[in-house]
């Protein structure tokens, strides 16, 4: 092989490396640099007998990023398979957090699944992260099923009666 063969293949072959490692660094940056997509939560007009309250706020989705509350009556714990309690009774104006104390996040919703139509406006509408909690103001008296929107056999019950 000439000397002129033996530059030619060598140029061919840093012009090869160059361009994977070119492609490789991209690839890194890509997935290692990118910044995780805001999505806007939607804002439903809550009906005058049910609402979502924890803090002033136009967002009622009740999905918020604060940590958990202390345990009180007046909170239903997701413990990665199950709510406790699994029957809550409470008085009508009562605010309910539903605190997510397991490894994956939750959709706490009104049943039936998947229409979530039981209690209008009972619904997390999107995941309630682990150490996260979704808080709702129960106005309508009634008994109301609920469950894991992402595991529909996870269920629970709030009774509400007369202040």
């Amino acid at each position: 092989m000439d000397e002129k063969n033996l530059i030619s293949n060598r140029a061919k072959w840093a012009r090869i490396v160059v361009i994977n490692i070119t492609i490789i660094v991209v690839i890194i940056l890509f997935f290692f640099y990118k910044k995780p997509a805001l999505s806007p939560t939607a804002s439903p007009t809550p009906t005058p007998s049910q609402t979502n309250i924890l803090t002033p706020s136009p967002i009622v989705s009740g999905v918020y990023k604060k940590p958990s509350p202390v345990v009180s009556p007046n909170t239903v714990i997701y413990d990665g398979k199950k709510f406790y309690p699994a029957i809550l009774t409470i008085k009508a104006g009562t605010n309910i957090h539903f605190i997510n104390k397991g490894s994956v996040p939750i959709w706490v919703a009104s049943d039936p699944h998947p229409v979530h139509t039981n209690l209008l406006g009972f619904n997390s509408l999107g995941p309630v992260k682990t150490g996260a909690y979704y808080g709702f103001t129960f106005l309508a008296t009634g008994t109301f099923g609920y469950h894991n929107h992402f595991l529909p056999n996870q269920q629970g019950t709030i009774i509400v009666t007369q202040q």
